[in-house]
């Protein structure tokens, strides 16, 4: 009952602060919110809270949608978004995965695929839920502040340059590799021709 409403007179715990007589319209809700009705037969009224409040009597503030979302795109790989929203399993197991691709991404010679895909799939998976509706935090959820148009440009932006990035390096490493080639074909010519 620790988000029970007590009134502060009697020190009662009672069902909200909307059913409270002697409370007038400014003190309802923990002052961040206001009263309705359930229906007009009940007499019960909730409280509806202002769009960055929530809980039973608006005493949590929310946190950002925004705000997590730009955490998400730049400090994604890391977890900070996760951090940011409370979540910690999820940070850790995201901080795990990251570690893995660029383990991969070392370790894999052939093709930079694989630990490039289990580095970015995480990371892009959360810049799309977080930024996409309101991205459910520990308690609740962040509030609905990123507009829509921002979120789709912004991340079509995003995704892009992440991929521009993949590519380059790719085609790095592919042209690195064919003038290796050539050296060596050069080299086991010339070794043939003086023997």
């Amino acid at each position: 009952h620790e988000r029970s409403y007590k009134d502060p007179a009697t020190g009662k715990l009672t069902f909200n602060s909307c059913m409270n007589t002697r409370l007038g319209v400014e003190e309802v809700c923990s002052r961040q919110g206001s009263c309705f009705s359930y229906d007009a037969d009940s007499g019960i009224s909730f409280c509806k809270c202002k769009p960055e409040y929530g809980g039973t009597e608006c005493e949590i503030k929310r946190l950002k949608q925004t705000t997590a979302w730009i955490l998400s795109l730049l400090l994604g790989p890391f977890g900070v978004d996760q951090y940011y929203l409370g979540n910690i399993p999820q940070m850790i197991l995201k901080q795990m995965t990251c570690f893995l691709g660029l383990l991969l991404l070392i370790v894999v010679r052939a093709s930079k695929m694989p630990g490039a895909i289990v580095l970015v799939f995480p990371w892009m998976w959360d810049i799309i839920v977080i930024g996409s509706a309101p991205a459910q935090a520990k308690e609740y959820r962040t509030t609905a502040d990123l507009p829509r148009y921002a979120f789709v440009a912004f991340s079509i932006l995003w995704v892009g340059f992440v991929a521009l990035a993949f590519c380059v390096m790719e085609l790095k490493r592919r042209t690195e590799l064919k003038r290796l080639n050539q050296e060596q074909f050069q080299n086991y010519s010339s070794a043939k021709v003086i023997a």
